[in-house]
């Protein structure tokens, strides 16, 4: 029996490599079985004809057993300014099933990666804490990120419309007719452009948290950030009747007399800013969100010890996210369309603040942005089968984020899965999207499981 299997495999990997001959073998860190690498260039900016090319990154991991013809194009999650590739290992693991029956591609997007990278970096101390935390990003260091990258590349060019534009050629490269699509978080945008301006091209689309352009980040972080504190607090009143005066007293304390901690040398200062960064990225998780109450408890006892782990993941922030591409996106798709009065506004009665966006306005006034039509944002019904996830503990994508993103769709299913926050998964969902990307078809897939 094992021979079988072997020779199996042997053919379904060496099917694959026949099916994408401008690729070549190659080894991903993380994962076992071997994968087929190349590059595609493109132009950097499809409006200018002289415009340049860039190389993009593209992998593909290819199905275990007898391949589909419709392959799985799998975009980053969070972002913008994160490697697909980079995740190739959690990709193997998480989308098994798929991989039973389907090649799953893996596109470096433009910015990111091995795709002509936008990266500028913070470092990993005090100053990323500072800046990807509290919203203090030097300007110093953003113009002088912006003036090396602008001598080799057009920073205008680095939109989700022109890596909408990139995942056709890469499709057509590979000879797909049509291909299956899924996105989390920023890439559902991707995801949700290149259905609308390719909609013969897709089989089926998938998102999970998707940020449709009506989340405009930094603006809306604020209040969704509180509605989910604030839903926390509701949950957790039995176990921590306190919790939720606890958090104002400590909040009133952080306001008048900020406690400062060493990290690596440097005194940090855990301001209100600090400490809400803190906060934030906690609730994106599930597991992050069991954690806030010790938190808070540990804060009203004037122990801050949980800053150093914060610091940390700061300085993992500053390695895997291309800063350059974060701000090219966010710049012309998200900062340019508030004011910061309306930052104030939307911030009112949060414990975030505006900081973030009010800061982010005054670094995207010193950074090129794409010139976009005010409707770029408009959307037309797309007849294309689309299963729309999001976590039912999700502090980054509200409810009626999920129906502006679903109104996109002529026939849309969403999914609200319980005991789910913005990123991670779970059976439940990998289940789900097995089943619709094997089908094609939402009537067929059970979501009993994503109930409480």
């Amino acid at each position: 029996m094992y021979r079988w299997i072997v020779i199996v495999f042997l053919f379904a990997a060496s099917a694959s490599a026949q099916r994408y001959r401008m690729l070549v073998p190659c080894r991903l860190q993380g994962v076992e079985r071997e994968a087929l690498c190349g590059t595609l260039a493109v132009r950097e900016n499809r409006t200018k004809h002289e415009s340049p090319t860039i190389n993009l990154r593209v992998v593909v991991l290819p199905a275990s057993g007898k391949a589909e013809g419709d392959p799985m194009f799998v975009l980053a999650g969070g972002g913008p300014g994160i490697s697909a590739v980079d995740e190739a290992a959690g990709v193997a693991q998480a989308w098994a099933n798929v991989l039973a029956v389907r090649d799953v591609v893996l596109v470096d997007q433009r910015g990111t990666g091995q795709s002509n990278p936008l990266d500028c970096s913070l470092g990993n101390g005090v100053t990323a804490v500072k800046g990807f935390f509290a919203g203090e990003i030097p300007a110093d260091i953003v113009l002088a990120c912006r003036d090396t990258l602008a001598k080799r590349s057009d920073l205008a060019a680095y939109t989700t419309f022109e890596s909408a534009a990139d995942l056709d050629e890469v499709r057509r490269w590979l000879k797909a007719k049509r291909i299956n699509l899924y996105g989390a978080s920023y890439t559902s945008r991707v995801a949700m452009v290149y259905a609308q301006t390719h909609p013969s091209h897709v089989r089926t689309i998938t998102m999970k948290a998707p940020m449709p352009f009506s989340v405009r980040n930094p603006l809306t972080q604020p209040a969704d950030a509180q509605r989910a504190l604030d839903k926390l607090f509701r949950d957790s009143a039995a176990a921590f009747p306190t919790l939720a005066d606890d958090f104002h007293a400590v909040w009133e304390r952080l306001g008048t007399d900020p406690p400062t901690i060493d990290f690596r040398g440097e005194p940090l200062v855990l301001t209100r800013d600090v400490v809400a960064g803190t906060l934030r990225r906690a609730l994106m998780t599930a597991d992050g969100q069991r954690t806030i109450p010790a938190t808070i408890e540990a804060m009203k006892r004037g122990d801050f010890s949980f800053a150093a782990n914060t610091a940390k993941i700061a300085g993992a922030i500053d390695q895997f996210l291309n800063l350059g591409m974060f701000l090219s996106v966010t710049c012309t798709e998200d900062v340019a369309w508030y004011s910061k009065e309306e930052a104030r506004d939307f911030a009112r009665d949060t414990f975030s603040g505006s900081r973030m966006a009010e800061t982010m306005k005054d670094l995207c006034n010193h950074w090129p942005a794409a010139a976009l039509p005010r409707d770029f944002a408009k959307r037309h019904v797309v007849p294309v089968p689309a299963l729309i996830i999001r976590g039912a503990l999700d502090p980054g994508t509200s409810p009626a984020a999920v129906r502006d993103m679903a109104r996109a769709f002529e026939h849309p299913l969403v999914v609200e899965v319980a005991n789910m926050a913005h990123t991670g998964s779970s059976s439940c969902v990998a289940s789900m999207i097995a089943t619709f990307v094997d089908g094609g078809d939402l009537k067929k897939i059970d979501t009993k499981c994503a109930r409480p």
